[in-house]
C-alpha cells in the first residue's frame, strides 16, 4: 500500500530532521509543478508549447505534515478499493455458486427471472450485476447467507474470532468508500446521527478521524487500513465457507491452526 510507502518516508524524514539540528544540516526540501502543453498553441517550429501551473514547496518538518495527509488519504482509499474488491466478490461467488453448484435455489433466492441452468458464467455474472448493482451490497449479502449455512455465526461479535459486529462494521466502511470517493473523506454529520450505537463505536475504534461540527473527518493509519483490508478478506472467506457447507464442498483444505 502506498500508505505504508508514506510512513516510511515519514520516519526517514524525521529522523533526518532530528540530526540536523545538531549537526547543521540542510534541512529537506521538495517542490513539484504540472507541467502542460496548450492543446490550441502553435506547433509550427514542430515542439509543443509548455507552461507549469503553480509551484508546490514545502521544507523540513512541514515535509512530514504533507506525507502525513498523503498517508491518511492513501489509507482510505485503499480501504474503499478493498471494498470495492469485496463487491467484486459478492457479485462473481453468487454467479459461481448458481452456475456451479446450484442453479435454480440461487435463482429462487436472488429473484433471477432472466437466467438458468442453460445460461454461461459470464452471463450469470452479468444478470446479478444488472439486479444488484441498483442497490447496496447488504441486500445480495443477505442472499447469500440464506443460500449458504452458518454465514450468521461469522459475523457475530460475540462468536467471531476478531470481536466485531460484521454487519453493523460493514455499514461503517460503506460510508468510508463514500466518503474517500465522493464526500473529500468526510461522512457527514447526516448520515453519522444516523448510526446506530455499535456502528458509531466501531467507526470511533476502528477509523481514525476527528469529528466536526460538520461530520467526521477520516485520517486512516496503516494498522486501521490493513486490518479492514483483513477483515474484508476474512468476510469473503466466511461467505465462501457457508456457501460450500450448505452444498457439502471441501473449504479448509487451505487453512491451518
Amino acid at each position: 500500500m502506498w500508505i505504508a510507502i508514506c510512513q516510511k518516508s515519514i520516519e526517514k524524514l524525521e529522523s533526518q530532521l532530528g540530526k540536523s539540528k545538531y549537526r547543521n544540516r540542510i534541512e529537506p526540501f521538495h517542490g513539484t509543478s504540472l507541467i502542460i502543453s496548450d492543446l490550441t498553441g502553435s506547433i509550427d517550429n514542430g515542439w509543443l508549447p509548455y507552461g507549469r501551473t503553480g509551484f508546490v514547496k514545502a521544507e523540513g518538518a512541514e515535509i512530514i505534515d504533507k506525507l502525513k495527509w498523503v498517508a491518511q488519504r492513501e489509507g482510505a482509499l485503499a480501504v474503499a478499493q478493498a471494498y470495492e474488491a469485496f463487491e467484486t466478490f459478492l457479485y462473481d461467488i453468487a454467479a459461481s455458486y448458481g452456475f456451479n453448484i446450484d442453479a435454480s435455489r440461487t435463482q429462487s433466492e436472488l429473484r433471477l427471472s432472466k437466467i438458468t441452468e442453460k445460461n454461461s458464467f459470464e452471463e450469470w455474472k452479468a444478470v446479478i450485476r444488472e439486479v444488484y448493482r441498483k442497490g447496496n451490497n447488504r441486500e445480495i449479502i443477505n442472499k447469500l447467507r440464506s443460500l449458504g449455512k452458518g454465514l450468521e455465526v461469522a459475523e457475530n461479535k460475540t462468536r467471531n474470532t476478531r470481536n466485531i459486529d460484521i454487519i453493523s462494521w460493514y455499514k461503517v466502511v460503506e460510508q468510508i468508500r463514500h466518503a474517500a470517493t465522493h464526500s473529500d473523506y468526510k461522512i457527514k454529520k447526516s448520515v453519522l446521527n444516523k448510526f446506530k450505537p455499535e456502528e458509531k463505536k466501531i467507526l470511533v475504534e476502528r477509523i481514525p478521524g476527528i469529528e466536526t461540527e460538520t461530520g467526521y473527518l477520516i485520517k486512516m493509519d496503516k494498522p486501521s487500513a490493513t486490518f479492514a483490508i483483513k477483515l474484508f478478506a476474512e468476510y469473503a472467506h466466511a461467505i465462501y465457507k457457508a456457501l460450500s457447507i450448505r452444498s457439502d464442498l471441501e473449504w479448509n483444505n487451505h487453512i491451518k491452526n
